[in-house]
């Protein structure tokens, strides 16, 4: 009879056994009404946009063939338009469950290597591939498994077909790639038919087979042979069929019908690119008639004893063929895998209702234990402790009839008033948005590069992500849980179009639960998923309610997020969250919000700064936040990768980001998917240096430097710094006079000490700057990181530096500039040099050291920058950017006025020379030099009126001989650095190659500022060349690329180096901000209005010098 839950029999070494009986249930198949299909219009593709053939595929994408004649009867053996149907969400597929492989024995499972398991079988590989039209253009003969399909192309799988040659990617952000309103889709509809044949290994003989499709965009039909098996929508999660039924001896013809469009489509317009096909790995598994079909392992902790207890589930399927002889038993080990010897488990007791009630919804078995562990070792991203949870199918003769096993860490998760707390700690997230996302295969990621992703995350002192805006790939939550990140798991779900709508609509509740159920019923053994997101952006209704009360039922372990119940006011009362998850909040709200006492959940942002190219402004001011502000506990940055697409253009034979439009796709939101942190390729941007910095796991600040008295702060939540070497150095004008190392000191997670460093008394000359630079780097090896490279500094300066004289140096030791002209020029020589000077227009348009001449052209005022995705290159609706301005003024078609020069020569033979000049948008620019045998102090001054508030920026640039390739720096660096992003930055001595710094943005615009600069120089292989001095400081950019060039250009390949490096020499510089979808720029990183003063000099620089 039936026993849903047998009481366990303690055993030794931590075993339950467990004895099972059953019963069977018959399953009711569901049937669909069947209204009458629309005509379908023939598919026809926009234009290349690019002017070419298409990129990097001759002719661009394969046409749509059409031409199998014959009969369509395959679709009437599935329910009728399934595409159109919200309620059918799939037919005939298993439960979702975790992932579980059957093994042979408990080492191959613990070392869950699926290949080595006899009853696993890789399906992925080259398929043959055909694409129709739309699904009712698929014949019969498509899906006939008598058909030869030799002559048919072959596809990889898993892949997208959109990135293997056939049809396009299409790019939105908010608005559908298509105009029909939900649930219809266009009668264009790319439906793709794969075929696979394979044939089943002997042994599997009298085994279930299962079929595992681990992703199909939009949704899949499946046939066996000819035969129907199911259908499933979902994308991002996986579809199981039993198919054992339609098996035959040999070889069999397995078939996959995928439709690029379906009512699912409508819950998955999620700011990224819309693909096509089966883009996660395809897979059969073989259990044995009776196995285990799936585990919930809860693994608590007690933060105060330290003891750990596992709630372990079982489902044992097949019941039916079980006997009361069956056992299951259970094993735990501990990380090092060693099996636990601790107290024996203890058995559920359940009432009989509760037998009668699992009856009528499980035709398998429950069995459920309770495991105590004693001093469990915990799993929090810090140390991610795992154990091996192993569990076997035992038969009535005492055959092991299968292993399966999975990781589980004990931790526990909780939002206690306005924190959330893992292990009792109120933890900080540092965390970023992930996409799956390839530039080569789209959706398709190899399990490889996830580890890559992840390890370069770590490096970075990421510790968490939110999967964005689904369930990623199941195997990177098996990899957060091995290397420690937190992990917010999203429902498949964003309905962003139609926000307002389909969360209130009953037709589109089964849907909106199913992929909130089916995503639990997957990750909830992982202990790494530390909360439960209900999706983005899809407004806030009923189905979300009915999506939370599920997941509160059947996993009451996690916290709830959604930022859709409280998009429009943070103090609403939303039952459905458990966490305030706002996006894009300006910080000066988020810190008003917090302390004004209406905050009564922990806040922590869904999506903040975002990243879309030269980005990230005021990322500091956040992190300042979250560490000083009770209840702000972190967010997600908008996000960890650039989604562009590799292509190469036909024409110029280059490497490009592809984004939205340039496969003709249209609708499209253009160059909005490019917002992470890394380029496409994984390359840092500027930005992750600064997020690494912020982020970074030491904290020092200054108690008394002229003592050497520092206090080191662990910001750590679990681990102390032990891991940690620290060393310290002292610097002069960027050479280092004094090294050590810091004296040990044991600190405890949160915890400071207070040390003292040894540092000598310095003797500096007139104008010389000393700083202390701190570096604390690995101990040992850690997957991510190598013995000795460095996990975090701190910078502090040690002595003032005085103002250097804008002078010359001794005219006893340089003689006098000699005066001169040569037709309207007049000209000046010193010693090595020779400047010249506009006699009509003023300015300095000439410069020779040494025989080479060093400038392209006059040193002229300059205002504009090339615009950044920030200022309103990617214009939103409704929101002005400061672009529109800058282009309404004229910035970038910016005239100055000649103003002939007052020349006059001084009593010690110095030269100065001042002009005035007017300017056709209203700023006054007056330019003073004075020019001794040394070389030519500059002074500029600017009036800016009031109507010009917020300029790029206010300096001069002037075009350099190319041979001024090397470039040396003192300032902030090596990484570019702007007014309101530059903690991530050293300051010291520097140096690059001019022609070595790429645009560094998968779009091209203003990139390559260096701030905080003492000097420069510039000079030939030969040294000739030029040094430019700050009084006192200034910053600088030197590129290959006049902001005209960086404006001007769509796509990085599109751009040409000059001949020329163009330097700009700034006093004042815009902030970047995150204006493209947040914050903009804050006030005090922008140019004001009224006058302003820039004096730097210019130094020649000879092959002696």
């Amino acid at each position: 009879m039936w026993a849903s839950r047998s009481p366990s029999r303690p055993t030794s070494s931590g075993r339950a056994v467990i004895i099972l009986s059953s019963r069977a249930l018959a399953s009711v198949a569901w049937q669909a009404p069947a209204p009458s299909p629309p005509p379908r219009p023939v598919v026809t593709w926009g234009s290349d946009p690019i002017g070419n053939a298409g990129w990097g595929r001759a002719g661009g994408p394969r046409p749509i063939p059409n031409d199998y004649p014959g009969s369509v009867a395959w679709l009437d053996d599935f329910p009728d338009r399934a595409w159109e149907r919200p309620d059918c969400t799939g037919w005939n597929r298993l439960a979702a469950r975790a992932p579980l492989v059957s093994y042979d024995d408990a080492d191959q499972a613990i070392r869950a290597e699926r290949d080595a398991s006899a009853w696993f079988l890789r399906l992925d590989g080259p398929w043959a591939f055909r694409l129709f039209p739309a699904p009712g253009d698929v014949p019969d003969e498509a899906v006939d498994p008598t058909t030869v399909d030799g002559a048919w192309d072959r596809i990889d799988v898993p892949g997208c077909w959109t990135r293997q040659g056939f049809d396009r990617p299409h790019y939105t952000n908010v608005q559908m790639p298509f105009p029909e309103a939900p649930p219809q889709v266009p009668a264009a509809n790319p439906t793709g038919v794969y075929r696979r044949r394979f044939a089943l290994p002997p042994q599997w003989r009298g085994r279930r087979v299962i079929l595992h499709i681990g992703g199909a965009e939009s949704m899949v039909y499946v046939l066996l042979n000819g035969r129907p098996i199911g259908l499933s929508k979902d994308s991002r999660l996986a579809a199981e069929f039993d198919v054992t039924h339609a098996l035959v001896p040999g070889d069999n013809q397995l078939c996959a019908v995928v439709l690029r469009w379906c009512d699912g489509t409508f819950l998955e317009d999620q700011d990224h690119w819309f693909h096509a096909g089966l883009h996660r790995e395809v897979f059969l598994r073989a259990p044995p008639p009776v196995h285990v079909a799936d585990l919930c392992a809860a693994a608590d902790l007690d933060p105060e004893s330290g003891d750990g207890v596992l709630d372990l589930r079982v489902d044992v399927a097949g019941a039916p063929k079980a006997s009361a002889e069956h056992r299951v038993r259970v094993e735990l080990r501990s990380p090092g895998g060693k099996p636990l010897r601790g107290e024996p488990p203890e058995p559920t007791v359940t009432a009989p209702m509760g037998h009668i009630a699992d009856a009528y919804t499980w035709t398998g078995v429950h069995a459920s234990l309770r495991l105590p562990v004693k001093r469990a070792q915990p799993w929090t991203a810090e140390t991610p402790s795992l154990y091996h949870l192993v569990v076997s199918s035992i038969a009535p003769d005492g055959a092991v009839l299968e292993v399966v096993a999975c990781r589980l860490g004990f931790r526990r998760v909780e939002v206690v008033g306005r924190e959330l707390l893992v292990n009792g700690t109120a933890i900080r997230v540092r965390g970023v948005n992930r996409h799956d996302h390839h530039p080569i295969t789209g959706k398709t990621v190899s399990v490889e590069d996830m580890r890559t992703e992840l390890l370069q995350m770590k490096r970075f002192h990421v510790n968490a992500l939110r999967t964005a805006h689904y369930p990623n790939d199941p195997r990177l939550l098996d990899l957060c849980d091995e290397l420690g990140l937190y992990v917010v798991d999203e429902a498949n779900l964003e309905a962003h179009a139609h926000w307002a709508e389909l969360c209130r609509d009953p037709r589109w509740t089964q849907a909106f639960v199913e992929r909130a159920q089916r995503m639990v019923q997957r990750d909830r053994n992982h202990p790494s998923v530390i909360a439960w997101s209900l999706g983005n952006e899809s407004g806030y209704g009923p189905n979300h309610g009915a999506m939370a009360g599920w997941i509160r039922r059947a996993d009451p372990h996690r916290p709830i997020q959604y930022e859709g119940g409280h998009a429009f006011d943070l103090a609403a009362e939303v039952p459905d969250t458990d966490i305030l998850c706002p996006m894009y909040t300006p910080v000066a709200d988020l810190v008003a919000f917090a302390r004004s006492g209406r905050a009564r959940r922990p806040i922590i942002l869904c999506e903040y700064s975002h990243a879309m190219g030269n980005s990230n402004g005021s990322l500091d001011a956040y992190f300042d936040a979250f560490e000083r502000v009770r209840g702000l506990q972190g967010g997600f940055l908008w996000d960890w990768r650039d989604q562009g697409l590799l292509e190469r253009d036909a024409e110029t034979g280059r490497d490009t980001w592809a984004y939205g439009g340039d496969f003709g796709d249209e609708p499209h939101d253009g160059s909005f998917c490019l917002n992470g942190l890394v380029a496409p390729d994984g390359a840092p941007h500027p930005a992750l240096y600064e997020f690494a910095r912020l982020a970074q796991p030491v904290e020092v600040r200054a108690l008394d430097l002229s003592k050497g008295r520092l206090r080191l702060q662990n910001r750590r939540d679990f681990q102390t710094l032990d891991d940690l070497r620290g060393r310290f150095e002292v610097e002069v004008e960027g050479q280092v006079v004094q090294r050590g190392l810091l004296p040990k000191a044991r600190i405890g997670p949160g915890k400071s000490a207070d040390i003292r460093l040894p540092l000598r008394r310095l003797a500096l000359a007139r104008g010389d700057e000393a700083w202390l630079t701190l570096r604390f780097e690995a101990r040992r090896d850690t997957p991510w990181a190598k013995k000795g490279s460095e996990r975090a500094w701190a910078q502090f300066r040690l002595a003032g530096r005085a103002v250097r004289r804008v002078g010359g140096r001794a005219a006893a030791r340089y003689g006098r500039p000699e005066l001169g002209e040569d037709g309207d020029l007049i000209q000046v020589a010193g010693q090595g040099f020779v400047a010249s000077f506009d006699r009509q227009g003023g300015g300095l348009v000439g410069l020779e050291v040494a025989g080479l001449p060093c400038l392209r052209g006059r040193l002229a005022l300059q205002l504009f920058r090339a615009p950044t995705c920030n200022d309103g290159t990617r214009p939103v609706a409704g929101m002005p950017k400061p672009l529109d301005d800058w282009q309404r003024w004229g910035l970038d078609r910016l005239e100055v006025l000649p103003a002939a020069p007052d020349l006059r020569v001084g009593r010690d033979g110095r030269i100065d020379l001042t002009a005035r000049h007017a300017t056709s948008v209203g700023v006054v620019h007056e330019e003073r030099w004075r020019v001794d045998a040394s070389g030519i102090a500059a002074e500029h001054r600017f009036r800016v009126p009031e109507e010009l508030a917020d300029l790029p920026r206010l300096g001069v640039a002037v075009g350099l001989a190319p041979e001024l390739d090397t470039l040396h720096w003192l300032g902030l660096g090596p990484h570019e650095s702007y007014a309101d992003r530059r903690r991530g930055v050293q300051l010291g001595l520097h140096a690059h190659s001019v022609a070595g710094e790429p645009m560094p943005y998968s779009v091209p615009q203003e990139y390559g500022l260096r701030s905080e600069v003492r000097w420069l120089t510039l000079r030939a292989a030969d040294g000739r060349g030029l040094r430019v001095r700050g009084a006192p400081r200034l910053a600088f950019s030197a590129l290959r690329y006049r902001p005209a060039d960086l404006s001007g250009a769509r796509h990085v390949h599109e751009l040409v180096a000059r001949e020329e490096v163009w330097l700009s020499l700034d006093r004042f510089h815009r902030g970047v901000g995150t204006g493209a979808c947040g914050p903009e720029v804050l006030p005090a990183y922008r140019v004001s209005t009224g006058a302003h003063r820039f004096r730097f000099r210019i130094e020649p620089l000879t092959r002696r010098s």
